[in-house]
């Protein structure tokens, strides 16, 4: 899965903001919206975040072993990890925020590869 591109399942965000609002247009206009709360009403499938991403993983990791750590957990559905920096970073795709949000709990609580390192977030915006 390394290589030139992003897999396709993360390219779930919108293309990037218009340019900024001319001097003297209201602020309000140039703060985006807060990101949907999973299973909020009025929220569609579209809007949930459904992407963690998971760090403290050994600078040696494959991607194979993070698709292994990750395919038992319900609604798995691909991975990846950018080498770019010291610390190699994870992103793993769930079909929904929630399972994704239950993968994020599961691998807090039982992966350890060393005592303070290991963390997953759920992606934020």
């Amino acid at each position: 899965m390394a290589g030139a591109g992003i897999h396709p399942f993360h390219q779930q965000w919108p293309p990037a903001a218009a340019a900024p609002p001319p001097p003297g247009a209201p602020a309000s206009a140039s703060v985006p919206p807060p990101p949907p709360v999973p299973g909020a009403p009025g929220t569609t499938a579209a809007d949930e975040v459904r992407t963690i991403f998971i760090t403290g993983l050994p600078v040696d990791v494959k991607e194979r072993e993070l698709h292994n750590l990750l395919r038992w957990l319900p609604g798995f559905e691909a991975s990846q990890i950018n080498f770019k920096g010291d610390q190699p970073m994870g992103f793993a795709l769930f079909a929904t925020a929630h399972q994704a949000v239950a993968a994020k709990a599961a691998l807090q609580v039982r992966v350890r590869f060393s005592p303070w390192r290991v963390r997953a977030f759920g992606r934020m915006g």
